[in-house]
Formats: C-alpha cells, structure tokens, sequence
C-alpha cells in the first residue's frame, strides 16, 4: 500500500514526530483527554486502589463543602 508507506515515512520524520508530540501534547492536556486518561487508570486499577481512590475522592468532596468561599 502505497499510502501506508508514505505515511509510516511521514510518521517518522522529525516533521512528523513533531506534529505527533504537538497533537499528543494538546491531548493530553485536554479536559477530554484528561477524562480519558482517568478511565483508562481506573479500568487498570486494582479493586483496593479504587476503593481508596473512592475514599479520597469523597473525603476532598467534604472538605470542599466545608471551604470558606
């Protein structure tokens, strides 16, 4: 396949390594990718380690009510 090969060559440009980083970059500080990171953490995540993400998640919750605005 033609296309494939010009694209894995592109892919391994620094042009194309650069523009990978940027888009992967931006991703990753994007409240999607953000979000999606979290949900593929927590899918990975032991049972005790999401109880105890659970527990800290509902203890900030607390405290937060509880914060002077």
């Amino acid at each position: 396949m033609k296309l494939r090969a010009n694209a894995d060559a592109w892919n391994q440009s620094p042009e194309g390594r650069a523009h990978i980083t940027a888009l992967a970059a931006s991703w990753n500080y994007s409240p999607e990718g953000r979000a999606a990171q979290a949900k593929a953490r927590a899918a990975a995540a032991s049972p005790e380690a999401r109880a105890k993400a659970e527990a800290t998640k509902r203890l900030r919750r607390a405290q937060n009510a509880r914060a002077v605005p």
